[in-house]
């Protein structure tokens, strides 16, 4: 089966590129052809400056403020990920809009839309179009797998709940990543979803050890700290836990601040003898390690995400707050194959 695949469009963001990967290797082992559709929808920049002094504003009154939708800057393409991007992942010719002529032209018989954040208004100016609208008048399976919303709070408009409540009816069916995903389309779509694992999850270790084995490893010691949302208390944090436990630290970041290649990236997760991170990604390279990890839960990045995730998983903490997850855990074996059953039940119904 031809499967094109509706994400996040694969920006400086290592978790959203290493998704992509993921389900694309998942769905190739099922026996399909996924292709990822290059979509690079843009809108000013103007529009967000705007909205964000509307915000500042709306906080000062003590008002509760508008979900920004950030301006998106196109898929990454220089060499630093683009090249992982484009060698790795089978990806559709660029296109500035979905488009229903992008089933014809590549003989698509299925759509899924996942993973990550794709259902969060947030990273989406029309939340509709990863709802598929643009196929209304398409007999086509549509998939949703593994979507999240991003957010432990609804965050859809009125307008956008009628709209989006209409369109899950046409997928044949829809599975989330995080609890709280299962209860915001209970509750404000009427539809309940499956609860399954994100993409990255299905692979292991020595998958993603692969990707990088042409990076020499390093055996010095060192804390890899990787951050999405950086300040000075973590910063402080971070560095006085390095002077405890002695042990230099090694800091990177996602978007603007990305200065490692993937393979780089996953490197770290390799030779690291411990992490620290606010990001899930992160958080999930770090168990499929091995390596110890100390979480910082980021409200805004949504708190449920990882609260579901590390629920399938026994852990033991030591005394500087690094978490050690069992990966052979039964729970998390459980998941893992009901999500696999899943995704397959649906694609051969």
């Amino acid at each position: 089966m031809r499967i094109g695949v509706v994400t996040l469009p694969l920006h400086y963001n290592y978790g959203g590129i290493l998704q992509n990967w993921a389900l694309q290797q998942v769905l190739i082992g099922l026996g399909h052809q996924p292709i990822t559709i290059d979509a690079y929808v843009r809108y000013p920049y103007s529009h967000y400056c705007v909205k964000k002094c509307i915000n500042s504003l709306l906080k000062a009154l003590g008002r509760r403020s508008e979900t920004l939708v950030k301006p998106y800057k196109g898929r990454a393409t220089k060499q630093l990920l683009g090249e992982f991007i484009t060698s790795r992942i089978q990806l559709t010719a660029p296109v500035n809009k979905y488009d229903a002529h992008l089933i014809n032209k590549y003989k698509l018989d299925a759509i899924v839309v996942g993973s990550d954040q794709i259902w969060r208004p947030k990273y989406n100016e029309r939340i509709e179009t990863v709802y598929l609208d643009f196929l209304r008048d398409k007999n086509i399976k549509r998939i949703g797998f593994s979507v999240s919303l991003g957010s432990d709070f609804w965050e859809y408009s009125e307008n956008e709940t009628l709209n989006c409540s209409e369109l899950i009816k046409a997928f044949s069916g829809v599975s989330v990543r995080e609890k709280s995903g299962v209860e915001l389309l209970a509750k404000h779509l009427n539809y309940y979803p499956e609860l399954t694992i994100d993409p990255t999850l299905f692979l292991t270790a020595g998958d993603y050890a692969k990707l990088c084995q042409n990076i020499p490893a390093t055996s010095d010691p060192f804390i890899f700290v990787y951050c999405l949302d950086s300040s000075e208390a973590f910063i402080r944090d971070c560095n006085g836990i390095g002077e405890k436990i002695k042990m230099p630290i090694r800091f990177f970041g996602a978007d603007d601040n990305c200065s490692l290649s993937v393979p780089q990236w996953i490197a770290m997760f390799r030779d690291a003898s411990t992490v620290i991170t606010d990001s899930y990604h992160g958080t999930i390279f770090s168990l499929l390690f091995g390596k110890p990890v100390k979480i910082y839960i980021n409200e805004d990045r949504g708190k449920s995400r990882l609260e579901t995730l590390l629920s399938y998983f026994d852990c033991i903490e030591d005394d500087h707050g690094f978490k050690k997850f069992d990966t052979n855990s039964q729970s998390f074996n459980m998941m893992k194959k009901r999500s696999v059953g899943y995704l397959q039940a649906q694609l051969s119904e």
